[in-house]
């Protein structure tokens, strides 16, 4: 994306600071639809959700400036960038750092996906329909717990869900 420095400066602050806000909610929202925005624990998809809504937020602030940016021109980094977070943090527990390092990957993530995402007008129906259904799969796994045991870590499911093995 070709934007003004200061322009990607106050997209990069509002997604950090909505980010910011769904990790001091982390603990509050433990059932209903915002259950959807608000990580529930600790596992990459969970996490991942830190960096899909403030870009939707930045999508959407995008759209509403003088600059009036086309959502079309995010939805790429609105697919691939949960995707590399979850890839990302699920590397830092294999490489045995444990939870250390989730919040530096995710600033690296939401700059890069906010600096070096592609430009999604030549597929745009196609982006569109992948952050429609990854919105989604936030949303139906977040009402329905016991369909997102392939997500979270090993023995993570059992304590957080209280569901047996």
């Amino acid at each position: 994306m070709k934007d003004s420095f200061s322009s990607f400066v106050l997209r990069d602050l509002i997604a950090l600071l909505s980010g910011m806000m769904l990790m001091l909610l982390h603990g509050t929202v433990e059932q209903g639809i915002l259950t959807a925005l608000v990580p529930q624990s600790a596992a990459p998809w969970e996490l991942s959700k830190l960096v899909f809504w403030p870009l939707v937020i930045c999508a959407a602030a995008g759209r509403l400036s003088r600059a009036h940016i086309p959502i079309s021109r995010v939805l790429p980094s609105l697919v691939l960038a949960p995707l590399g977070m979850i890839i990302l943090c699920r590397g830092a527990l294999a490489l045995g750092y444990g939870g250390r390092p989730y919040a530096a990957i995710w600033m690296a993530v939401l700059a890069a996906a906010l600096a070096f995402g592609p430009d999604g007008r030549r597929l745009s129906y196609a982006w569109t329909a992948l952050a429609v259904v990854l919105a989604g799969a936030y949303v139906l796994l977040a009402l329905q717990p016991s369909l997102w045991r392939p997500f979270l870590l090993p023995g993570l499911a059992a304590s957080v869900l209280f569901l047996a093995d």
